[in-house]
């Protein structure tokens, strides 16, 4: 085997069956040299037998796994450890990597050598392949230098690593922060673009596929993030080259779309007359500093039975709006299509 020249980071916990679909999608990219390294949070299933599968005819699979569960986040941390090549990628263990992901990546970091990581389009998809949107579809192509391209970044950027490939070498001074919580990514990827230049590629790489079992699909998870949220604000804030009327813009978009979904779980919580998981919504949104959301839904909460037609209302108007944003529903028709024939083959 050639010398890897990218290093392609699974951190996994307690998926078997995605997990192996994950790691073929990423071999099939023969035209690079790739190694894949999994990083197994202490699952308790066959995990490690089917990594070992792989071994046995492919030495460029590597396991390692961790003797107690460490915690999501703090497992893709560590995974970055395990990075021994010019370029790495991080991939979620439900994700997929589509065809020449690598191979226009590379070609593009070995052709630019100021250029510190590339994103491709991303295909968001849910757990049964459904295409949604495509992420990164009307980001400028080409190389964005700061502080244009971190505007760029957070206003037609991902929100995930998943179709990225990174310089590594920029892991020399910039690490992602385990306090964030599921902030994580984003801050890593806003202060990367806040400093560097990276290119953005139009071609589709990856397929981010948002379960309702994920840690970001999860509402609990989501409510319980505003430390990190809050965090990241400041950190924002703090960023010396980006100007401060792009840093403002920024926290006002993040702090806007944060309290729109703890509306939305809200919402759902009423329907569900779930009171507890309510009243935590409720708090949080206060602590986010919205005191008028918080106490709408407080007074729905009261007069819930009422309530319901009003709340069907506003998620129907949601979601219709969320419509008119997404890429043209043809071309989503067609890539759903795409990948569920390429995931069968897997």
């Amino acid at each position: 085997m050639n010398k890897p020249l990218v290093t392609s980071l699974i951190p996994t916990y307690r998926r078997p069956n995605l997990l192996k679909r994950a790691i073929k999608s990423i071999l099939r990219n023969q035209s690079v040299p790739i190694c894949v390294q999994v990083l197994d949070n202490c699952s308790e299933d066959e995990t490690c037998s089917v990594v070992s599968a792989f071994q046995q005819h492919d030495n460029r699979v590597k396991y390692f796994r961790h003797s107690e569960n460490i915690g999501a986040v703090a497992n893709f941390v560590s995974a970055l450890d395990f990075v021994k090549t010019p370029y790495f990628s991080l991939l979620s263990d439900d994700d997929i990597v589509m065809p020449q992901f690598y191979e226009k990546a590379c070609e593009c970091l070995d052709g630019e050598p100021n250029v510190m990581f590339v994103l491709l389009k991303c295909l968001y998809v849910d757990e049964s392949l459904h295409v949604k949107s495509i992420l990164s579809k009307n980001i400028k192509f080409g190389i964005n230098y700061p502080p244009e391209g971190f505007w760029e970044m957070f206003k037609f950027g991902p929100r995930t690593w998943t179709a990225i490939v990174f310089r590594s070498s920029i892991l020399e001074n910039n690490r992602p922060e385990v306090s964030l919580s599921g902030c994580f990514d984003m801050d890593f990827l806003f202060r990367l673009a806040a400093k560097y230049p990276y290119a953005a590629i139009n071609h589709v790489g990856a397929a981010y596929v948002c379960r309702t079992d994920s840690y970001s699909g999860t509402s609990s998870n989501v409510v319980n993030d505003i430390g990190g949220r809050l965090m990241l604000y400041k950190r924002i804030s703090n960023l010396s080259d980006i100007p401060a009327d792009i840093e403002k813009k920024t926290i006002y978009c993040l702090r806007r779309g944060y309290r729109r979904r703890l509306l939305q779980i809200g919402m759902d919580q009423l329907l569900k007359i779930d009171r507890e998981n309510l009243a935590k919504t409720i708090y949080t949104l206060e602590k986010h500093g919205n005191n008028y959301t918080s106490s709408m839904l407080r007074l729905l909460m009261i007069c819930y039975p009422w309530s319901f037609p009003f709340i069907q209302f506003w998620k129907t108007k949601e979601k219709l709006k969320g419509i008119r944003h997404l890429a043209n529903p043809r071309e989503l028709k067609i890539w759903e299509k795409k990948l569920k024939y390429y995931a069968s083959e897997l």
